[in-house]
């Protein structure tokens, strides 16, 4: 956090629209990132000396980007540990020398050895095997050496030769090289048990195990995984097994086990079948938890033709079946939210949403999402959710269309064990509705949302946990996409925007309205450009309501910050996640802050936001930003004698008068040393 330096003078400067309600106070957005993102192509490895599996690098294809990234899980959350190194790459391999206690890297576009003391990364050869495709590296703990294989592309004989080097730690040397039948898919572990090197490589419709002794190279089997594809090697010591996990879209299983002589198949639902996962993964060992730890990959379409996205989320197999550790989930649009007072954790549900999580509930921990339920709605569009505080349960509203294309709506609620569907008489199904709780009352409100084009809703009712009940008309507008607080400081409901069309007219609205238990009043047709599809939340802790992104008629996902005292709307400076569309906005009331979600495909989106304050002073121009700008106030105060009477505040250098001095040193304070 900056330090705070009182700034004078702030009359002196020109109105803007944007001005924060106290002066020299700043938003400031802070991203909850706890995984790495997704991607393929990367490398990870287990450091038994510390207890942590390392990741490196990678490549998101679709975005084409290189990363150069390092993090550790720990097996209950990652933690990002470096970003400076070996520089971005994919396609390298790394293992982990356990008698230097250092992960080794090598390769991923360069012939050079980096190795990894849980600190620092070290350059330690540039100048190591040239030109092998499919590098992969497994340490010969027997040995007590690095092992390198992979494959050189001649141009001369096929398949192609495969060298194996050993790394010491200070030099490199090459033991072999030798035709085996097998393309560059490979992968590579080390058998502690029997002392041996597996190399898993597809050759033809199978995939090939060959053994390294130290020596040489023996065929050991070549029919047990009969698919072709990208797999990934992980050796089990407390089971003895070598774990394979990969495949393609036709092959039924994707774990596979290998104890010396033969493979044996594993077909998980939690973590099988033929599109999860499919290629490019990676896995590593925890032998302190007995686990092997997947990350990553790249999942394999229903169709070719389909749509292909990276995974973020990380598994753990047991030997039996695979456990999901952490959710790496894909950004969101029209998903739902609400924080769970009773467990202290935001919660979310998925109504729609590829990959399929119909039906799932998610609760964030801080460290990141772990699925908390399922078994509960299926498939519901734009769903919305609240948390009732006086019962106790989180409640759900949500629609769909049946097999006649009529909408249905459905509400459920969900306690401490269970999600319940409750039977009572329904509000007309509706997308784009808004739901929120009032606490005075001890009720849960739902208004408006839109049936089909033209034919939109201006409904208010109340849910008890009994029955609902029509409360309000008269209100605003006919509406959907519009979005909805409760101020608790003042007791009323707020709402603002949606839009309204038919098939030749779009509307979006501006207007802000109250309700406050008995009638509606406008209260404001100013402020916010007119918009639909935006997020708010009340701010306890501030006694504001805040208002983020949305559409308007210029911009399909706004990236501006509004809040409404009561009486007027202000906007507020901020740097932070890009603009969206279809995201959620709640109030954290542990740690007394708004937590941003979803909103686009965006990598950004996939992460929590929190909104924070903080004093950036002498930020004059109430631009959130100190810069050159603000030296306009300066120039009234500069000259000898002023400072000592006028511009204390100003005279960073005590020497009695304000000058360009001044301004440098209150720039060192707040940003580091300036330049030249």
């Amino acid at each position: 956090m900056p330090r705070k330096i009182p700034c004078a003078f702030i009359a002196l400067l020109a109105a803007t629209s944007a001005v924060p309600s106290r002066a020299g106070e700043c938003l400031t957005w802070e991203q909850q990132r706890t995984t790495p993102e997704r991607r393929t192509s990367f490398a990870m490895a287990y450091d038994s000396h510390r207890g942590v599996t390392v990741l490196y690098g990678g490549y998101k294809h679709y975005a084409r980007i290189v990363f150069q990234d390092t993090w550790e899980w720990d097996g209950k959350q990652w933690a990002l540990r470096n970003t400076k190194g070996p520089g971005p790459r994919s396609q390298h391999a790394m293992c982990f020398d356990s008698r230097r206690s250092v992960t080794v890297l090598f390769g991923g576009g360069e012939n050079d050895t980096w190795e990894w003391d849980g600190a620092d990364w070290v350059l330690r050869d540039s100048n190591g095997p040239s030109a092998l495709a499919g590098a992969r590296l497994a340490y010969d703990s027997r040995r007590g050496l690095s092992i390198l294989v992979g494959q050189v592309y001649d141009g001369l004989s096929y398949p192609y030769p495969f060298q194996t080097w050993a790394w010491d730690g200070e030099y490199w040397a090459m033991l072999s090289e030798e035709s085996l039948a097998a393309w560059d898919l490979h992968s590579l572990a080390f058998d502690e048990r029997r002392g041996v090197l597996v190399l898993l490589g597809a050759f033809g419709d199978a995939n090939l195990v060959w053994e390294w002794d130290g020596a040489s190279w023996d065929l050991r089997d070549s029919v047990g995984i009969r698919a072709f594809g990208n797999f990934d090697l992980a050796y089990d010591t407390r089971r003895g097994r070598t774990v394979a996990y990969g495949g393609t879209r036709w092959e039924p299983f994707n774990t596979w086990e290998w104890d010396g002589s033969s493979w044996t198949a594993y077909a998980d639902p939690e973590l099988g079948g033929s599109d999860y996962h499919a290629r490019s993964q990676a896995l590593a060992y925890d032998s302190k938890r007995g686990v092997t730890v997947l990350f990553g990959g790249r999942p394999r379409p229903a169709t070719n033709t389909a749509k292909v996205f990276h995974a973020s989320d990380t598994w753990e197999w047991d030997g039996t079946h695979w456990m999901q550790r952490q959710a790496g989930l894909w950004g969101m649009l029209d998903h739902a939210m609400a924080f769970d007072r009773e467990a202290g954790a935001p919660l979310m549900y998925f109504g729609s949403i590829w990959p399929s999580h119909f039906g799932d509930l998610w609760e964030w921990g801080g460290q990141g999402w772990t699925k908390v339920a399922g078994g509960g709605p299926g498939f519901l569009e734009t769903p919305s959710m609240a948390f009732d505080e006086s019962r106790r349960v989180t409640v759900l509203f949500g629609s769909y269309s049946d097999e006649n294309y009529q909408l249905v709506s459905e509400t459920w609620e969900l306690d401490s064990t269970a999600w319940v569907q409750q039977s009572s008489a329904m509000p007309p199904g509706r997308y784009q509705g808004a739901l929120t709780y009032d606490p005075d009352q001890g009720r849960t409100l739902l208004f408006g949302g839109w049936v089909n084009y033209g034919e939109y809703l201006d409904d208010l009712w109340a849910w008890d946990g009994s029955q609902w009940r029509l409360v309000g008309t008269g209100g605003p507008s006919p509406r959907g996409g519009h979005a909805m607080a409760y101020d608790r400081r003042r007791g009323r409901l707020v709402l603002f925007g949606g839009e309204r069309s038919d098939w030749s007219s779009w509307l979006s609205l501006g207007d802000t309205w109250e309700f406050d238990g008995r009638q509606w009043s406008l209260r404001s047709t100013s402020g916010p450009s007119p918009r639909y599809n935006h997020a708010m939340a009340f701010d306890e802790a501030r006694g504001v309501t805040v208002l983020y992104g949305g559409v308007d008629e210029e911009t399909w996902g706004l990236a501006d910050v509004w809040e409404w005292d009561g009486a007027s709307w202000s906007e507020r400076p901020h740097t932070g996640p890009t603009g969206r569309e279809g995201h959620v906005l709640i109030y954290d009331p542990i740690h007394r802050g708004v937590l941003l979600h979803g909103g686009s495909w965006d990598e950004d989106a996939r992460a929590i936001w929190e909104l924070g304050y903080h004093e950036l002073l002498p930020d004059c121009d109430q631009d959130c930003d100190v810069d050159l700008s603000d030296f306009a106030v300066f120039q009234s105060c500069m000259g000898e004698g002023r400072g000592a009477r006028e511009c204390v505040p100003f005279d960073a250098d005590s020497s009695g008068d304000v000058s360009v001095a001044d301004f440098r040193a209150v720039q060192e304070k707040l940003s580091g040393p300036a330049g030249p």
